[in-house]
């Protein structure tokens, strides 16, 4: 195996000592902060669960059963995954005058503090299951924010979302639901928001034709192996269930990073 490594570059042999590349030091080595363990982990998990698309396929059922993931694995990865994305999210998106932001499904709370750290005067809650609220509370310490950032443990889908809020974000979040549970999310969402709130929903979006953007489309069976009954959805029917909950001034924004999420905004009046 170390032979293979040393053939891929990933380390140098010299006689029988094998040792790190500077990319294997940064990159795949805990200790160091630009290691990127948690996506690869991750990946390995949705791996395995890939490898039994062809029973689906066959059995015609959408899912074979939530396979058990770890929060810490999880909520790292989307940290890795995140950062690199957050802050420059955070510039494109304008919240002054807003004074508190729930981030629903905020995993690690990544996003919220990095709204936080641009806009002094807003406070966030980080709203995601009670397993990832665990993990969520060891990145708020690391990220120093005092109360300004609270994480808060609840099911979206069951519970009602705590607080009122001036700006609601919903990143990543509605591929994980069927069509019903992302009607509900957004009519939940509406009830939390103050007159004049903003919702912000970032997710893999489609056309009309559901095949492009290409990787959005390949993201859809992703979450059919890995949900009950999640999808990529069109910004037309995103745009549909916004304007039927009642919010208004609907816009487009453009990518919000190099994996080609799209970003909604609308608001409630």
């Amino acid at each position: 195996m170390l032979n293979a490594l040393a053939g891929m570059k990933f380390v140098r042999k010299r006689g029988e000592r094998f040792r790190n590349t500077p990319f294997s030091r940064r990159y795949l080595v805990s200790s160091s902060p630009r290691n990127i363990l948690g996506i690869l982990l991750h990946f390995g998990n949705l791996a395995k669960a890939w490898a039994g698309l062809d029973d689906i396929l066959v059995s015609g059922k959408p899912h074979r059963g939530r396979r058990e993931r770890s929060a810490a694995v999880f909520a790292r990865a989307m940290y890795d995954i995140g950062r690199g994305v957050a802050e420059k999210f955070a510039a494109q998106i304008d919240l002054s005058g807003c004074k508190s932001l729930i981030d629903i499904g905020g995993s690690n709370g990544v996003f919220s503090y990095f709204f936080c750290r641009r806009y002094r005067g807003l406070k966030a809650v980080v709203f995601d299951l009670p397993g990832i609220i665990a993990e969520t509370k060891k990145y708020l310490r690391r990220y120093a924010m005092g109360r300004r950032i609270r994480a808060v443990a609840g099911n979206y889908t069951t519970d009602e979302l705590p607080g009122r809020h001036d700006a609601a974000l919903v990143s990543h979040v509605l591929h994980a639901e069927g069509e019903d549970g992302c009607r509900q999310l957004v009519a939940s969402v509406y009830g939390c928001l103050n007159p004049g709130g903003l919702i912000i929903v970032r997710d893999f979006l489609l056309d009309k034709t559901r095949t492009s953007p290409g990787g959005a489309a390949v993201f859809a069976v992703n979450m059919l192996i890995n949900t009950t009954a999640g999808r990529s959805y069109t910004r037309g029917e995103v745009t549909r269930w916004l304007k039927e909950t009642g919010f208004k001034n609907v816009r487009l924004l453009g990518p919000s990073d190099e994996n080609g999420a799209l970003v909604l905004t609308a608001r409630k009046p």
